[in-house]
């Protein structure tokens, strides 16, 4: 047994490398009930066999060390059939509170590959604190799942990003009562990679990081570290240590005056991809007086193109039949002198394999598998017709971010299209995606590897946008979909994936995670409705979001227009009003979670916004029976307690609120300076 030990960690580790022994000094526990099966895990091909799986229990090690540092060396790898020369080396190091976890694959074979690295495995953990942990899960805004040792199951994340699920972060976290253990990558690099939370039926939880380095014979591949923490106190810490580091590389958003300014985003739907057409270019005004009447001052228009929605990317063209240029530029012109703004949909990812740019041109840019074919994707519209849902799915290829012809091809989009005179473009599912390797070694990938084809890539293309957008005009804004850390610093605004409430009763959703870490990135909720519920409107409010609605089909069509929905317009509106007479909080300031503040009802949803010496506490009651909270800002003063129904609280009780089932309001309170 090897032991490192300072005044914060004890941590053993055994012949293999394993992690047996993890304990916070400050409360003497042992979290690590059981080791995990390997401290390692490797998979490489061999020849024809893409699955070669290297166990490090199968290994012989040679380990070295002192009080602060561990080396442990495999000098050669044995697989199922044979020992192979692949030197494996293990660098643990205890810095303060952390283990770093260093590692080098030194590949001398003359016919292995590896494709994946799993390491390190920290586990297998049953509780922290006596009790059972929950897991922070970075997908997207991100998750918490209460409890997680008592839930069977694994859970998986491609960084950075994915579709549906995809990570927004490399970094993840167990908490219990004061306890936190939170593992987290220190990639800059940024390869495709993963990461895995493995629960078995005995109530064991496993956390994985896995990197794809495509190693190959007669390379020396070093693995990006990762940090190991166990301490007293909240994720805010490791939140917070993170957010330092990826300052580091990661650019910080810098978005037009008018994005810092907006309250809402209509999403419209001129044309489907089954070719109905509802909004003709000269219903824009009529279109901005909708988004206006529902607390929101931008209209997003998609399927503007005469091919519609989903539809013949990237080739998209003004309609005839919406009405042709002249129409278009006199609707946005006429929003724009209203006050408001339009943005146009580009598609900055996929390639309809039916176009003339795919058959002449885009077929060359395409990302490929090993396999050489196409990844591809299908995206299938309908409303009514079940002909239409069950056998009309459409089938793109993903453009491989690495092509300096994709980043011309996208950049000159925007060029083409400002002398519409839209206010930004909204560049669809390239601010995440999965970080698909490419095996088209035509394309100029980074190091020539498959795992970098992704994100260097894409980084490259979202700063030609970012740079071509402002060059055009300094408030011309781009926005994208998806959330990540490495590409939302290019961003203006994020059209945020699966941004909403939890249903009634329970969830997951957890969206003070990538909001606490990166506050200053703007996101919308993701609302595909004809308006905004009561819930996702206290939704945004308590966790600064930009609010969202969706018109896509002909039932939305009616519903907007038969006014289908009062209560929820008038909501919607008055709470858009109430958030601008403090916007300097949920606009301009700064989203802090819970830093700073406490209550004393945890029914009720807190969080604050922080603007130089003033501290704002975002309350929303989501329980079915009325909620009395006190509220408390050490060192500061409480000011006003404000609501959107204008009916505020006198001074009798200072700090204190009742709230009725799905009321709100906010408490003010100075005398602090932020640090």
């Amino acid at each position: 047994m090897f032991r490192l030990e300072n005044e914060y960690l004890m941590a053993d580790f055994d012949a293999m490398a394993r992690l047996i022994r993890l304990e916070n000094k400050a409360c003497g526990r042992n979290v690590i009930a059981r080791p995990a099966s390997d401290s390692f895990r490797l998979v490489a091909r061999i020849g024809d066999n893409w699955e070669q799986v290297v166990f490090a229990h199968e290994q012989a090690f040679e380990l070295t060390g002192d009080d602060t540092h561990l080396t442990a060396i495999v000098r050669q790898v044995a697989t199922r059939d044979a020992v192979r020369p692949l030197e494996i080396r293990l660098e643990i190091r205890l810095e303060g509170r952390e283990l770093l976890f260093a590692s080098s694959l030194a590949n001398r074979s003359d016919d292995l590959l590896v494709t994946d690295w799993t390491y390190p495995v920290i586990g297998q953990i049953a509780s922290l604190a006596g009790s059972s942990p929950d897991l922070l899960w970075p997908n997207h805004l991100g998750e918490r799942y209460p409890e997680v040792t008592r839930t069977p199951g694994d859970w998986h994340l491609t960084y950075p990003g994915g579709h549906g699920r995809g990570a927004s972060m490399q970094w993840m976290a167990l908490t219990e009562e004061d306890q936190t253990l939170a593992l987290s990558g220190r990639d800059q690099a940024i390869y495709s990679s993963e990461l895995s939370a493995r629960t078995r039926p005995e109530g064991l939880v496993t956390l994985e990081m896995t990197k794809l380095p495509f190693a190959r014979p007669d390379e020396t591949w070093t693995c990006p570290p990762y940090l190991l923490s166990l301490y007293t106190g909240s994720w805010h810490e490791t939140a917070r240590q993170y957010r330092d580091w990826a300052a580091s590389w990661r650019r910080t958003p810098a978005p037009p005056e008018w994005v810092r300014q907006m309250s809402g985003y209509f999403l419209v739907i001129n044309k489907q991809q089954y070719g109905e057409e509802f909004w003709p270019y000269d219903t824009l005004p009529e279109l901005y007086g909708y988004a206006r009447a529902n607390g929101c001052d931008t209209v997003g228009l998609f399927g503007w193109y005469h091919g519609g929605h989903d539809n013949t990317y990237p080739e998209i063209q003004v309609s005839p039949t919406l009405g042709g240029a002249k129409a278009l530029r006199d609707g946005i012109r006429q929003v724009r002198e209203q006050g408001g703004h339009v943005t146009l949909y580009i598609q900055g990812h996929l390639l309809d394999l039916t176009t003339d740019f795919y058959k002449k041109r885009g077929h060359k840019l395409e990302s490929k598998t090993r396999w050489q074919t196409p990844y591809y994707q299908t995206h299938c519209k309908s409303h009514n017709s079940r002909f239409l849902a069950n056998y009309t799915a459409k089938f793109f290829a993903s453009a491989c971010p690495s092509c300096p012809e994709w980043h011309d091809e996208m950049a000159g989009k925007a060029e083409e299209l400002a002398v519409l005179g839209p206010s930004g473009f909204l560049y669809d599912q390239i601010g995440g995606m999965h970080p698909y390797p490419c095996f088209d070694e035509s394309h100029p990938h980074p190091q020539n590897r498959p795992s970098l084809a992704f994100v260097p890539g894409r980084v490259k293309l979202l700063e030609r946008i970012q740079q071509t957008t402002k060059r055009l005009d300094p408030e011309m804004a781009f926005l994208t979909e998806h959330i990540t850390d490495v590409y939302s610093g290019w961003a203006d605004l994020l059209h945020g994936m699966y941004v909403n409430p939890n249903p009634p009763g329970g969830g997951h959703n957890y969206p003070e995670l990538f909001r606490y870490t990166f506050p200053e990135t703007f996101v919308t909720i993701r609302n595909g409705k004809p308006y905004i519920s009561e819930r996702y409107l206290n939704f945004a409010f308590v966790y600064g979001l930009r609010l969202e609605m969706e018109l896509r089909y002909l039932d939305d069509q009616d519903a907007i227009r038969s006014d289908r929905h009062p209560r929820e317009r008038q909501l919607a509106a008055a709470m858009t009003d109430f958030r601008k007479r403090y916007w300097h909080l949920f606009g301009s300031g700064r989203f802090v979670d819970t830093d700073g503040f406490a209550t004393d009802n945890p029914a009720v949803a807190a969080k604050a916004f922080a603007d130089g010496g003033q501290i704002g506490v975002a309350l929303w009651n989501d329980t079915e029976h009325d909620q009395a909270v006190q509220v408390a800002v050490p060192g500061c003063a409480w000011q006003e307690t404000a609501r959107p129904d204008g009916q505020n609280e006198d001074n009798a009780k200072p700090g204190h609120v009742l709230l009725k089932s799905q009321q709100v309001a906010l408490l003010l309170f100075a005398g602090k300076k932020e640090e």
